[in-house]
């Protein structure tokens, strides 16, 4: 049978080596070209490139080579997102019906928004953002929710990275007036988005805490202007705190804002 017209073999190979390596453990450059049939300075760049993006490690004293932690930390996260989606799914289906409203959960990948898990909403108008989709983290409360329990590092790698791009009218471009945000953010337990990423779209989210403490993820309640008042906005903040809340507990966080 042939191969697929879309094999890159290159990338074939490098994901080959990397399950034999996990696999073997320890291997020496002569073990690798034996076993996959190639020349040892075919097997030696693979491996040295491999080391050179930090996937795998060398020993110095045998020079054989190893998978890195790096490999473990990828797996690790995949783990971990899936277990918060697990935890997550029934309180937001919870929270979708005691709202009406579409509930969003979402990480931050590469300087972005990522949705991971939805509950929508029933109404015909709604907020509907893929899993998968991604969204900019200075307009979007849940962006707000992350950054603002994440260090101050990371805040101005973001703005000097991707900027405070203006997505709608009531977006925040001004670096201060971010800062001023997020510190309420952390003072409040919760971020709120008034039309900064869609114009007749308000959100309010809430950070999510692993069992080291370190935020990882935010829950939102999203809705159409019309359908919000001041009474039902502050109704919703509290909802929100208490569902990240009791997500952040199931993920094992030790004390909770």
């Amino acid at each position: 049978m042939s191969e697929p017209y879309f094999l890159i073999n290159s990338a074939v190979r490098t994901l080959n080596l990397l399950e034999y390596l996990s696999e073997k453990g320890e291997v020496s450059v002569s073990e690798c070209s034996n076993d996959f049939n190639i020349n040892k300075s075919t097997a030696h760049r693979f491996l040295a490139s491999m080391k050179h993006v930090g996937f795998v490690d060398q020993n110095p004293e045998n020079q054989k080579y190893k998978l890195s932690l790096k490999v473990f930390e990828i797996g690790n996260k995949i783990v971990e997102d899936l277990n918060l989606r697990e935890v997550a799914k029934p309180i937001m289906q919870e929270l979708g019906d005691k709202t009406g409203e579409t509930i969003n959960l979402g990480i931050i990948d590469n300087y972005d928004v990522v949705y991971i898990e939805k509950v929508l909403s029933k109404n015909t108008l709604r907020q509907d953002s893929p899993i998968g989709g991604r969204d900019r983290i200075h307009s979007t409360a849940m962006g707000k929710a992350i950054v603002a329990f994440k260090p101050l590092e990371y805040v101005e790698e973001y703005i000097e990275t991707k900027g405070l791009t203006k997505v709608t009218k009531n977006t925040i471009t001004d670096v201060e007036k971010l800062y001023t945000e997020l510190k309420s953010v952390r003072k409040k337990g919760y971020a709120t988005d008034t039309e900064e990423t869609v114009i007749g779209l308000s959100c309010v989210a809430a950070p999510i805490f692993n069992n080291e403490n370190k935020v990882v993820a935010s829950i939102s309640i999203s809705s159409p202007e019309q359908r919000l008042d001041k009474h039902i906005m502050t109704s919703y903040k509290e909802t929100i705190r208490d569902a990240a809340m009791r997500i952040s507990k199931q993920m094992g966080a030790r004390s909770i804002i």
